[in-house]
């Protein structure tokens, strides 16, 4: 009788109630246990089990899972398990292994679900199964047969199928396993598409992933879909296009505001583009969604890292809010990087040496992160560890060939006259790899101004122009024609730079000094005119904000000044 009362509880989801009246109905059975037997106090040890997992109690729900598993080997010792009921083992286990996952115990969690024999396996314990084995690592074999068996099952689960091609099976045979249970009516014209461009994306190629996805993003496919959306603008991110998946991330906060996944990279995006109030209203939206996922949290360390609090509060933040999506999950680059961040802002010996043990982790977990690369070169450099930087630098050019990696062992490099030759070969081959990389453009323009090279500092502004004209190129252009005393040329440049950007005041500084020096002669040298402004010439070889690089300052009397890099928040100096 008082069994059927917990149950009818139970059913009517009144789980505080379970609780209460299952621990008197258990303390009444072991003072009375001539008057109920041993399959009526482990049914009731399992509701009271379920209640407080349903409640949230994991600790107290693992020792009432364990009891009853072990009162359940008992009863099947003396062969009066045949009739037990619900829940049955298998989903006790199941919950064992959740609440173990909620105490962060993950190999409790493992070992749990392995005790289930392997043709008991439902399909949600083989999904669990395969994204711990996965988690963990050291297992990829046993992840990939479980994922099978999901899709053997289920052919359309999505986690089956990004697990299978993270793990690097190949998309065409994931395809099969998803398309060989369907029926052959089934139109999913857009499948073929979807694994392929995810393919690509497990693997790190993010151009052609974002590229395929891309081609889904259209009527009548997938267009506006805030998940395909998402997957560009992550694959965008990675290949470094972050212009492309600012503009993506936003269409997926435009369509559904209630969305998580991959708001860290639009978090960091606005950061770096000094989106301050666009930033703070991330943030606040986020943590009003969820306050389980590490998104919110690094929304808030942003925020806060770039905030007008006092240095020490606002650091304390940061790593506050950076280590509550470390708590999260253990593994989130993103935290890591932000967490580094705020320690070398610190500008403190000991808190320096934290942040490269938190850069190496994330290069650990991440190699393919060129924001984790950058971030361990700018904290050699901050520390005087030019070798280390040098040397760091060169290991990512060698493993990740790109104009923004050839880009930021340039910067090192230029930071040494002995080495500027090579800087200025590296850039060369940046810019041989994507002319449109303005950011090697922008550093090898201030290397030729620093060595008085204008005719090729000219030749290359003017090719630049050619591919992409943009107001800031026109400028520098105009500036190094103002060197040349070819005034209108320059006057010319400098036009076009404000009709492009009226908001650029360099522009319009400069085009009122070459109207002066247009209407006074004079015999000095270009490199004696006083009246030139200092320009800087950024390389976002740091991750945290676009105009990060190697600065090439001009002092009033138009000498150059020393090699350096800025300390906008992110670069340590």
């Amino acid at each position: 009788m008082l069994f059927e009362q917990i149950q009818s509880l139970y059913n009517q989801q009144l789980y505080d109630d379970v609780k209460t009246l299952a621990s008197l109905a258990l303390t009444h059975c072991e003072h009375n246990p001539e008057q109920s037997g041993i399959m009526i106090r482990y049914q009731i040890l399992c509701l009271q089990a379920e209640a407080y997992y349903h409640c949230g109690q994991y600790r107290q729900a693992e020792a009432c899972f364990q009891s009853a598993i072990q009162m359940k080997k008992i009863i099947k010792g003396k062969g009066k398990g045949q009739n037990l009921d619900s829940p049955t083992e298998v989903e006790m286990k199941y919950h064992l292994h959740e609440c173990y996952i909620y105490l962060k115990q993950t190999k409790e969690a493992v070992h749990t679900l392995e005790s289930i024999s392997a043709k008991h396996r439902s399909c949600k314990v083989n999904l669990a199964l395969a994204t711990l084995y996965q988690k963990t690592g050291g297992n990829d074999r046993s992840a990939v047969t479980a994922y099978k068996e999901v899709l053997r099952e289920n052919p359309l689960s999505i986690s089956a199928i990004k697990g299978l091609l993270a793990l690097g099976v190949k998309s065409q045979e994931v395809e099969m396993l998803v398309r060989s249970p369907l029926p052959s009516s089934t139109n999913l014209e857009w499948l073929n598409l979807w694994i392929k461009g995810h393919g690509h994306l497990a693997v790190k190629e993010f151009s052609p992933a974002a590229s395929t996805l891309s081609g889904l993003d259209i009527r009548p496919l997938l267009y506006n879909n805030v998940e395909l959306l998402a997957s560009i603008g992550e694959a965008q991110f990675m290949n470094g296009e972050y212009s492309l998946a600012m503009t993506t991330l936003k269409r997926v906060r435009h369509l559904d505001r209630m969305y998580v996944p991959k708001m860290d990279l639009f978090a960091y995006l606005l950061y770096r583009e000094h989106c301050s109030d666009e930033l703070e209203t991330l943030a606040l939206n986020l943590l009003g969604v969820t306050e389980t996922s590490p998104e919110p949290w690094i929304a808030l360390g942003y925020y806060n890292l770039q905030g007008k609090l006092g240095a020490a509060g606002r650091l304390h933040r940061v790593s506050y809010f950076a280590q509550k999506a470390l708590e999260i999950d253990s593994r989130n680059v993103d935290g890591m990087l932000l967490k580094g961040m705020a320690l070398m802002e610190a500008k403190e010996p000991k808190k320096s040496l934290q942040a490269l043990m938190e850069f190496r982790e994330a290069i650990r977990l991440a190699p393919y992160r060129f924001e984790a690369h950058s971030c361990l070169v700018d904290a050699y450099m901050a520390c005087d560890r030019m070798r280390d930087a040098v040397t760091a630098a060169s290991e990512v050019c060698k493993n990740m060939p790109s104009a923004r990696t050839y880009t930021l062992c340039a910067v090192v490099l230029s930071k040494d006259t002995a080495t500027i030759e090579k800087a200025k070969s590296c850039l060369e081959k940046a810019i041989k790899l994507d002319p449109t990389y303005l950011d090697a453009v922008y550093t090898l323009v201030g290397i030729l101004r620093t060595q008085q090279q204008y005719d090729a500092a000219i030749s290359l502004l003017e090719e630049q122009i050619n591919l992409n004209p943009t107001s800031r190129l026109h400028q520098l252009l105009a500036e190094f024609l103002r060197r040349k005393k070819d005034h209108q040329a320059a006057f010319d440049h400098f036009a076009i730079a404000l009709r492009l950007d009226p908001s650029n005041s360099k522009a319009t500084s400069g085009m009122m000094e070459v109207e002066k020096q247009g209407s006074i002669a004079t015999d000095r040298t270009p490199d004696d005119d006083s009246s030139d402004n200092e320009e800087q010439f950024r390389s976002t070889s740091h991750p945290s904000r676009s105009t990060q690089a190697t600065t090439f300052e001009f002092d009033a009397s138009g000498s150059e000044g020393e090699l350096d890099m800025p300390s906008d928040g992110i670069v340590f100096s």
